[in-house]
């Protein structure tokens, strides 16, 4: 069922004649799932360093371009850094770098932000227990948190794989039309 889901979802974002991304795009959504998912263990998640998200954004930009070579020519990939008018080219490259540079950051900030925000909510939750003389039993930081875990590490992790591979399939299926 899986598989099936990845699939439909795949060819309804590239088009038919990109399914043989769904195995690729599948295998970068369960990675960044297990990976932002893995808070909930009390461990730090894989992508909230800058290291994981960037080298995941460079795998899709070197597929973004490798794709764009193989399916229009060397000669057409030059040509589309001049146009509309060749004046333009040190944007288009700027543009063309962003995109790596976009896909990483946005999925770091969102990890690493919901990270700061939960030590904080347990730094303050423990405050909290001292000033009630009750720092031998944490019962603050055993009960408030699982809301906030749930929405921090389980809604905004599931929410970041899928907006990660989501793009990655615009970004990829762009250039290959």
């Amino acid at each position: 069922t899986l598989v099936e889901v990845v699939t439909k979802f795949t060819t309804d974002t590239m088009g038919e004649k990109q399914r043989n991304f769904a195995p690729y795009m599948g295998t970068v959504f369960l990675f960044l799932l297990a990976a932002n998912l893995i808070g909930l263990l009390g461990l730090r998640p894989p992508t909230a360093d800058i290291n994981t998200t960037f080298a995941l954004s460079m795998s899709i930009f070197v597929t973004i371009h490798y794709n764009s070579i193989k399916a229009n020519g060397i000669v057409s990939y030059i040509k589309g850094y001049f146009e509309p008018y060749p004046i333009l080219v040190p944007m288009n490259i700027l543009g063309d770098l962003a995109t790596p540079i976009s896909l990483g950051f946005r999925l770091f900030g969102n990890i690493v932000g919901g990270l700061i925000i939960m030590t904080l909510l347990y730094q303050a939750l423990a405050g909290f227990s001292g000033m009630l003389g009750l720092t031998s039993i944490p019962i603050f930081q055993a009960i408030i948190p699982v809301v906030f875990h749930v929405y921090f590490d389980m809604f905004s992790g599931i929410l970041q794989s899928f907006i990660f591979v989501m793009l990655s399939m615009v970004f990829i299926g762009g250039v290959m039309e």
